[in-house]
């Protein structure tokens, strides 16, 4: 009977465990890394107006003068802030400096496809969907790479 009864109780937390854990939020952050030795010009256009979006979204963007992965980056204390020009509701523009890693959306479970609409670099447009099929994946992070 005891047997019987703690197999059930074990059913039971499993159960609780994985339902506690299917509501849990993963983070997942989406960088640009410019690998090249010149700064990047890129054009980000949003689906959802600036002006509309939740209080806990911000268009800053942290850099750092390294190519580090994201875990690395967190690490590091002092980061650079972009300097950005929002060039109407939808759209700002922004230099990725040479040799850098800079975090354009801090979300959770890939969020930023709510409100990425397209990406432009240098002049050249790069849909959202083949951005992030050309990113790489650092465990739940996007790293977009500028060769």
């Amino acid at each position: 009977m005891n047997l019987k009864l703690m197999k059930n109780f074990r059913l039971f937390l499993l159960i609780i465990s994985l339902i506690f854990l299917s509501s849990c939020s993963i983070c997942t952050d989406f960088y640009i890394q410019n690998l090249r030795n010149e700064d990047q010009h890129i054009l980000i256009k949003y689906k959802v107006p600036i002006k509309n979006w939740p209080d806990y979204r911000t268009i800053k963007f942290q850099y750092i003068n390294e190519l580090k992965i994201p875990k690395e980056f967190d690490k590091i204390e002092n980061k650079n802030i972009v300097d950005i020009k929002q060039i109407d509701d939808y759209t700002v523009e922004f230099i990725v400096p040479k040799q850098s890693t800079v975090r354009i959306e801090r979300t959770s479970n890939t969020r930023y496809y709510e409100y990425l609409k397209s990406f432009q670099l240098n002049g050249k447009d790069i849909l959202l969907d083949d951005l992030i099929s050309q990113s790489k994946t650092k465990g739940p992070h996007r790293i977009y790479q500028i060769n």
